[in-house]
């Protein structure tokens, strides 16, 4: 559920395209459960019309209760659960990131892999920091950083 891809070039940030920060040691150590995170999409809590990039706070939620949660489901430890009050993220924001805001600089904690119809229950990411040992070998530690 996850991938890398090497770029050519650069492009232009905006207010929509802007980077973001793959998880440090620091951010790597924490736990995660409760702690609030921004989930981004173009659809996020069904209302918005698809042109326009929303956020919605969301609360990273325990495996326990996300496995009660998502029964159809098996969730892993590469896995990230959310809920998001009161509007969360939609099946077309599928691929958008979950970012953790720690000072000035966001950090990639996961990329949505499955929602609900429940926008409560916001979904399922791709856990980022599971990965970072993967991301470091893969890129021989050439992450790049802002």
């Amino acid at each position: 559920d996850i991938c890398l891809i090497q770029l050519d070039g650069s492009f232009p940030y905006n207010d929509v395209i802007r980077p973001v920060c793959l998880p440090n040691d620091q951010i790597l150590t924490e736990s995660y459960t409760s702690l609030t995170s921004t989930a981004s999409g173009w659809e996020i809590s069904r209302v918005a019309s698809g042109d326009t990039l929303n956020m919605a706070n969301s609360r990273v939620m325990s495996s326990n209760i996300c496995g009660v949660l998502f029964k159809n489901f098996t969730v892993k430890k590469s896995h990230l659960c959310t809920a998001s009050v009161p509007s969360g993220v939609c099946f077309n924001d599928v691929g958008g990131p979950l970012t953790l805001r720690r000072g000035v600089y966001n950090y990639l904690l996961g990329v949505l892999i499955f929602t609900t119809p429940n926008t409560k229950v916001s979904g399922v990411y791709t856990s980022v920091p599971f990965y970072m040992d993967w991301i470091k070998k893969t890129t021989n530690s050439t992450i790049c950083s802002i």
